[in-house]
């Protein structure tokens, strides 16, 4: 009920949200996907972006998902090319941003982690010598 006695709808327009499409992380999203130093991801394919004044908006076509990342997440998405590992990532930012090295880790491996998981990442894996 909103306070002047009407329902939600009334006096504020539908939910955003509709409740039966909230995202929440819970226990059992946590931790699927599993970014380490060492990890190399790149882009998926269908994955598209440009910058904008420092921001990426970001297309995924094939859910038809577009979204909005800072300027370190335009970086983060930059960096994402299928050649150097997350810790080369790390690196690269820590000479453009001034911030703890170890936060900074922490916040790009999560991040990465997260793109992984919707899908804009993908683990590229080491090709076995025959």
């Amino acid at each position: 009920m909103a306070a002047n006695g009407g329902n939600r709808e009334d006096s504020l327009g539908p939910p955003f949200f509709p409740e039966e499409e909230l995202l929440g992380y819970t226990e059992s999203h946590l931790g699927m996907s599993t970014v380490t130093l060492a990890t190399v991801l790149r882009r998926r394919s269908d994955v598209r972006y440009r910058r904008i004044e420092g921001e990426a908006v970001v297309l995924r076509q094939s859910a038809a998902e577009v979204l909005v990342l800072n300027e370190v997440g335009a970086s983060v998405l930059d960096l994402a090319d299928g050649e150097h590992s997350v810790g080369e990532w790390i690196a690269a930012l820590s000479g453009e941003y001034a911030t703890d090295r170890e936060e900074l880790a922490r916040d790009v491996l999560t991040f990465a982690g997260e793109l992984q998981e919707a899908g804009m990442l993908e683990e590229v894996l080491a090709e076995k010598a025959p």
